[in-house]
């Protein structure tokens, strides 16, 4: 059976159903993201608020994510599931992610489920990713939904779906349209 530790970044916008409906299966979470009311708002939504630590925090300031992750990860150990929504604007935050989850050998097994917007290059990461024996990457790209009268951009619940699709069947997947470009909202 899987370790039910799960650190999610930057979950209390469009990843909130999908840390509630974890925290629900009995997962332990770890949350990071910038706002303090917002987290505190998540975690008294979940049905198990006692498994959910959270720190408030920019992941573009990489002192304090390592920090956080290491007490993370000392008060709950093995972290096995990373469930990231991380900008393009923190280019180092990803690495950083892995290399603290990964454990001081690298051989922590996790994975580590990319939430990635249509424009954006998961390469990177991918690769990244490879540099740790344990880690099991997979994405979630984002795209758009076409509707009679236009089209529009996923709402919050549609990608919590496919995040918790990903991680449920342990695949990437992709969630709306990425293509015709010339569609997109």
């Amino acid at each position: 059976m899987e370790n039910k530790q799960a650190l999610l970044i930057g979950a209390t916008g469009m990843l909130a159903e999908a840390a509630r409906r974890l925290n629900a299966d009995g997962w332990n979470l770890v949350l990071i993201a910038r706002g303090r009311e917002k987290l505190d708002r998540l975690v008294a939504s979940c049905a198990n608020p006692e498994l959910c630590r959270a720190a408030a925090l920019d992941y573009t300031q990489e002192s304090e994510l390592r920090c956080a992750i290491r007490e993370a990860s000392q008060a709950r150990p093995g972290i096995s599931l990373v469930l990231a929504w991380i900008h393009s604007t923190a280019p180092n935050a990803p690495g950083i992610v892995m290399n603290e989850v990964a454990g001081a050998d690298g051989l922590n097994p996790f994975r580590y489920v990319h939430v990635i917007g249509s424009g954006g290059d998961p390469e990177p990461i991918r690769i990244a990713a490879n540099r740790y024996p344990g880690c099991s990457y997979r994405q979630v790209r984002l795209g758009f939904k076409v509707e009679p009268g236009g089209s529009r951009w996923l709402n919050d619940s549609e990608i919590s779906q496919g995040a918790l699709k990903a991680i449920g069947e342990d695949r990437d997947v992709q969630v709306g349209l990425l293509e015709p470009r010339e569609l997109r909202p």
